[in-house]
């Protein structure tokens, strides 16, 4: 296996390529259960068939999961180990180490490489992977790996002969359907694993989805970050027009949204718009600047706290019917005695909100708006401005 250096020092423009092994699969996936996953061992030190069958989902489990055919053998590719390491895909440039890289290749091997020099260290992953519509069918191609059909072997699912089980026969042929969401989930369950190895404790991974995946990915990610760890499922408005040519005019995509650890994730504020603080005016001149009233009153509260203030300058307040004071008759004393109340014309009171005193910025809302985040069309056009129309067929 390339060590962490033999990595790092391979981060330019690269492809995966077959590193020399003797071994055959089937006694490497052997030599790594041996030296790795001790429950997988019999009393011999050897596999166990019968405790790999376990851990590969073959036997039957009770209780509440997300199931689907192949989640086992998924899970053993996520634990396989890898052969292959990065090697520069332009043999006249050096291997100086850059900032930033692309790898060429199946992404389940490339993640695998990445594990062995970024394990903990990434702050942020976007991930778009293939949707599973009808259009475009998704294709699960795991199945022709090396090491998928090593897993296979030293589970049963494969004999001596090379013949399949009903059960590996079965699995492939309900991968094969017409977008099937097993095939799908199979593709996911290694490559998320991968993901979430490679976050910070305060990452987190963006993954773009639409309707057909949605609802099954959400539940594979509570198993995998943990449910404990989900942030948002943001809707992103995509689309400002309406297609009239069906129905109902799909206008929104999901982008998915783990934190590693969300106990320690904080997503920045966004930053204050014109817009948002058109509100802010400073009518009376007053030294603190822009503020914007605010009711001294809440919806909700207790009617035993209903009073009738005289302010020494006259006026009288009360809440309004159905509504309670928000302050205390002291407290609102003291912002007299401050000028942070405002007397409208009407007899009116308001409490002001400064300008100054508001957060340096906004929270982020799950609906994103193409105002604010951009929409397909945009999209085509700053693709077309970078890098010439036609060279991508979608965003």
């Amino acid at each position: 296996m390339a060590k962490k250096d033999e990595v790092l020092k391979h981060k330019e423009l690269g492809k995966v390529v077959v590193k020399q092994d003797n071994r055959n699969d089937g006694q490497k996936l052997k030599d790594f259960i041996k030296e790795n996953i001790s429950s997988m061992l019999g009393s011999d030190g050897e596999p166990d068939l019968g405790k790999i069958r376990d851990i590969l989902g073959l036997s039957s489990l009770n209780g509440y999961e997300l199931k689907f055919p192949g989640k086992g053998i998924a899970n053993a590719l996520y634990s396989a180990p890898i052969y292959k390491e990065l090697k520069n895909i332009d043999e006249n440039k050096s291997n100086k180490i850059n900032e930033n890289f692309i790898i060429k290749g199946d992404n389940l091997d490339a993640l695998k490489i990445l594990a062995k020099g970024y394990t903990n260290k990434i702050k942020m992953i976007y991930i778009d992977p293939p949707y599973n519509t009808m259009n475009n069918d998704f294709i699960y191609n795991d199945n022709f790996r090396a090491d998928f059909d090593a897993i296979a072997r030293i589970s049963g699912l494969i004999d001596e002969s090379g013949n399949k089980s009903k059960n590996l026969e079965e699995m492939e042929r309900i991968f094969k359907g017409t977008r099937t969401h097993s095939a799908w989930l199979c593709f996911m369950y290694p490559r998320l694993k991968l993901a979430r190895d490679l976050l910070k404790d305060d990452g987190v991974i963006f993954i773009s989805i639409d309707d057909n995946e949605q609802a099954n990915l959400k539940l594979l990610c509570d198993e995998i970050f943990g449910e404990e760890n989900f942030v948002a499922d943001f809707i992103w408005w995509k689309k400002y027009t309406t297609a009239n040519d069906t129905d109902i005019s799909n206008q929104h995509e999901y982008v998915l949204c783990f934190a590693k650890n969300r106990a320690v994730f904080n997503a920045n504020l966004l930053p204050r718009t014109e817009k948002q603080n058109i509100s802010y005016k400073n009518k009376d001149n007053d030294p603190k600047g822009a503020w914007k009233p605010t009711p001294l009153h809440a919806r909700s509260g207790n009617d035993s706290n209903i009073y009738t203030i005289e302010f020494p300058n006259g006026i009288s307040w009360t809440a309004p019917k159905g509504r309670y004071p928000r302050y205390s008759k002291e407290n609102l004393l003291k912002l007299y005695n401050n000028g942070e109340l405002y007397f409208n014309a009407n007899g009116g009171v308001d409490k002001k909100t400064y300008l100054s005193e508001v957060r340096n910025g906004i929270s982020c809302g799950t609906l994103w708006h193409y105002d604010n985040f951009g929409h397909t069309h945009s999209n085509n056009e700053e693709l077309a401005a970078l890098l010439g129309k036609g060279i991508f067929n979608d965003p």
